[in-house]
């Protein structure tokens, strides 16, 4: 059995809306996926080009399943009280909590074969930076283009230099002094997510590269991003 607080589980829904990742399409739910060891318990949604993952250390149980995103809705509140989740076969939870006093116990099921995006490739070294930086990301995403287009105005160009650069075709803002570790110019997809003040804890952000991802490690989340390498700026 695994343990949150309903309040996490309303934090964790506000960021997948904001990330973009409460569905996978109009026919699958997405998925969060839970494992637990003797030294942290992870929380992971993955999406097409983006992941996200909670952390909170602690010694647990070993514990790895899945479940819904839809299910947040359902056991999440404005308070630390706890929420059991008990995983008891493939395809079926049970929950069990407390509403305005009240024992809830609930069971879901799910089809555990549907096709889910694998997690973001991971780096294995950090560059560090400020926590100005995750307001800077808020501001680029705030200049940039809501839709696509012939150009990836709704992308971020992240520069080796130390740059951000945005625009929606009309402005454009470059914000500099950073460190990013590669050297060349990598465009991600400008997520409203990004310096959302649900995360603006006041901590440094770590940035890493691997493979076809941007990671942005900010306290107890690591957010992915994938590098769109065939767009054009």
């Amino acid at each position: 059995m695994i343990t949150i607080t309903r309040s996490l589980a309303r934090l964790l829904r506000t960021v997948l809306r904001k990330a973009g990742l409460g569905k996978v399409d109009s026919q699958a739910d997405a998925f969060v996926h839970i494992a637990s060891d003797s030294h942290d318990l992870r929380l992971r949604v993955a999406g097409p080009d983006m992941g996200i993952e909670y952390r909170q250390h602690g010694e647990l149980p070993t514990r790895n399943f899945i479940l819904p995103v839809e299910v947040l809705a359902t056991i999440e509140g404005r308070t630390q009280e706890p929420v059991a989740l008990e995983p008891m076969e493939p395809g079926r939870v049970k929950l069990s909590f407390t509403e305005r006093g009240v024992s809830q116990l609930l069971e879901r099921t799910y089809d555990p074969s549907l096709n889910q995006p694998t997690w973001p490739e991971q780096p294995v070294s950090y560059a560090e930076n400020s926590a100005d930086l995750w307001s800077a990301l808020r501001d680029a995403v705030a200049t940039t283009s809501r839709e696509p287009t012939r150009f990836a105005l709704n992308c971020l160009q992240l520069c080796g230099r130390g740059d951000i650069a945005a625009t929606d075709g009309h402005h454009i803002l470059l914000q500099s002094g950073f460190t990013f570790p590669w050297t060349e110019s990598l465009l991600v997809p400008a997520k409203t997510i990004l310096g959302c003040k649900e995360l603006a804890t006041g901590n440094p952000v770590r940035v890493g590269l691997a493979g076809d991802w941007v990671t942005l490690d900010i306290g107890s989340w690591l957010i992915s991003l994938k590098i769109h390498r065939s767009s054009r700026f």
